[in-house]
């Protein structure tokens, strides 16, 4: 029989030295997300920004990328005050939901299938987070909008969807979350159960 099961992907090497370590709930990284992914979302990606050492994240994308680390260092500074804001703005993870609703389009840098979720509590600074997602320095994201207890920054035609659309149950969400362990950085591949079905119908018959 195929079978399609979820991937959860860890990249422990990115975490700092246990600064700021919370204690590790995948039922409630999954319960966060559960409501936030549409139909189209093939993967979710975890961040805990307040873990993340930037100095091995970037060497980690150069690798991945075959680029120069050079070439990604010239943000370092840049990229090191983003998160500093971030936190200041009292907020420490986020989630990047990947998906494949819509076509890339050439004015902004984010996938119109793809959208970030960020989680806020009652002293978030939701103007300040607002204003890093969507202010007048950062172009690619189209909209940003409260959207239960979380911020939403993507498209806008992505945000009417999660409000108008009963997200569909992703089975073993928990279970994605747990088997990457308490790790700063997370991609969980996720389809569908139709997504899985024709995963499965294209692939071939092993003996």
């Amino acid at each position: 029989m195929k079978q399609i099961v979820l991937a959860s992907f860890a990249l422990q090497v990115i975490a700092t030295s246990g600064f700021g370590q919370q204690e590790f709930d995948p039922a409630a990284r999954a319960r966060t997300i559960a409501p936030y992914i549409d139909s189209s979302a093939l993967a979710v990606a975890y961040v805990d920004v307040a873990r993340l050492d930037l100095d091995a994240f970037i060497k980690l994308i150069a690798e991945v990328t075959g680029a120069d680390v050079a070439e990604f260092s010239k943000q370092r500074d840049e990229i090191r005050q983003w998160i500093q804001s971030f936190s200041a703005a009292g907020a420490r993870e986020l989630y990047a939901v990947l998906g494949t609703a819509f076509t890339p389009d050439s004015t902004y840098g984010l996938l119109q299938g793809s959208y970030l979720i960020v989680p806020i509590k009652q002293d978030t600074n939701l103007t300040a987070l607002q204003r890093l997602f969507c202010g007048e320095r950062n172009q690619r994201i189209e909209t940003c909008a409260k959207l239960g207890n979380v911020l939403f920054a993507g498209w806008q035609q992505q945000l009417d969807r999660l409000k108008q659309a009963k997200p569909p149950r992703r089975a073993g969400l928990t279970d994605a979350f747990q088997a990457a362990g308490n790790t700063p950085v997370q991609l969980i591949v996720l389809p569908t159960d139709d997504q899985r079905r024709v995963i499965a119908e294209m692939m071939p018959s092993l003996p």
